[in-house]
């Protein structure tokens, strides 16, 4: 995955039109963009140091889910709207690009709102329908576990 740190637009190439630009499997400060993720803008110059840019930010971000921690997709669908400085007519949007996606991923991803997470007693990933019978009889495991454990210390105090 290459790490990109400047996504460069020349002031000529908005000649009245939308300019778009592709990138696959990239990485800007940390954040990963597998597969796709397009960029389109259009431009109007404000003054000579700054100008107005909107558009949108397609493609999706690679996330961990936050309770079964397996990977999963999160698409993007971001609007620009923003005034940027711009230099020997060349603007770079990379900070911008970051801070909307920064935004825009949530704080606590799911991988779906059905999502059970991992069990606390046997570790399965618990899917949708796919429940194990960990919680039912949970009183039961877990008296077990403090059972070793209440016999180990007994052995060990004995010693």
């Amino acid at each position: 995955m290459e790490n990109v740190k400047r996504i460069l637009f020349s002031l000529s190439e908005f000649a009245g039109c939308c300019v778009e630009k592709a990138f696959k499997d990239i990485e800007i400060d940390g954040i990963g963009f597998q597969h796709l993720m397009s960029i389109c803008v259009k431009a109007n110059k404000i003054s000579d140091s700054q100008i107005y840019l909107c558009g949108k930010i397609e493609g999706y971000v690679v996330l961990e889910c936050s309770r079964c921690l397996l990977e999963f997709k999160h698409n993007l669908n971001i609007q620009i709207n923003t005034d940027l400085f711009f230099e020997n007519s060349i603007v770079d949007v990379v900070s911008e690009i970051r801070q909307l996606v920064i935004l825009e991923i949530p704080q606590k991803p799911l991988c779906g709102h059905d999502c059970l997470g991992i069990c606390e007693v046997c570790g399965i990933i618990n899917k949708r329908n796919d429940i194990c019978a960990c919680k039912e009889n949970y009183d039961e495991f877990a008296k077990a576990r403090w059972y070793e454990l209440f016999n180990a210390s007994k052995n060990n105090r004995r010693k």
